[in-house]
């Protein structure tokens, strides 16, 4: 899939299509491995970032999204994005990964980058796959300064 380009203007840019049921382009979700949704999209200067998903459950559960950085376009090297947790006792960091509900939903999902990254890729995975596999029938992004 060709690497979509956001051109940042100081204000929200997008959507850019990532997948859409118009263009026959829907992701089954057939493996319980993470798998790209879509390919890596340059996000250069955003400080936040929505994807925004229609998915179709079927007979699979326990569905995930997470959010992979890269610094370089096509690099090997894919970086998760982390939470910190501050306690009184410690500093936690942990992968962010968004459980989502055993249900077909349409969800927008945001991040924070803070201006600093400069490519990002999407990933799902679920639990279980069922005997009629989920499936994403659109998915798009947009950006804001």
């Amino acid at each position: 899939m060709a690497t979509a380009g956001l051109e940042f203007n100081g204000r929200l840019v997008g959507p850019a299509e990532i997948i859409s049921a118009a263009s026959q382009t829907e992701l089954i979700i057939s493996q319980s491995d993470w798998i790209d949704i879509g390919g890596e999209q340059k996000v250069s200067g955003a400080n936040s970032l929505a994807l925004w998903l229609h998915i179709i459950k079927n007979d699979s559960k326990n569905g995930q999204v997470r959010l992979i950085t890269k610094h370089q376009l096509l690099a090997v090297d894919e970086y998760v994005v982390p939470i910190k947790s501050i306690n009184p006792i410690s500093i936690q960091i942990t992968n962010e990964i968004i459980n989502l509900e055993d249900a077909d939903q349409k969800i927008v999902l945001t991040w924070t980058l803070n201006g600093v990254v400069p490519l990002v890729k999407f990933q799902i995975r679920v639990g279980t796959v069922g005997a009629v596999p989920g499936k994403i029938l659109s998915a798009y992004i947009t950006t804001a300064i």
